[in-house]
């Protein structure tokens, strides 16, 4: 039996928007799973600097794994997000971390 996600650029364009608020709400001491979360997010931006493994998704703060599920795979499926309109955001948010 073969299971497939799938969801449209629209809904990762709108998980990246969620992310990136959720993200901005953390504070500068983050519990592992919030710095999992961050790394998966600016893992979106740019995949060769930051290595986001499924432990980070493991990990990741339970309310969020839904929004972190959709970023993988939707970078995965539809690549860099030049054209959302927080691209900046994203990618600032890539070099905090980095």
């Amino acid at each position: 039996m073969t299971t497939s996600i799938k969801f449209s650029r629209q809904e990762y364009y709108d998980a990246i928007t969620a992310a990136i608020t959720a993200a901005s709400t953390m504070g500068s001491k983050k519990s592992t799973g919030e710095i999992s979360f961050c790394k998966i997010l600016a893992w979106v931006w740019d995949s060769t600097l930051i290595n986001a493994t499924l432990e980070d998704f493991q990990i990741t703060i339970p309310h969020l794994q839904d929004t972190a599920l959709k970023l993988l795979i939707g970078r995965l499926r539809y690549g860099r997000p030049v054209d959302h309109e927080k691209c900046e955001e994203v990618e600032k948010h890539y070099y905090s971390i980095t």
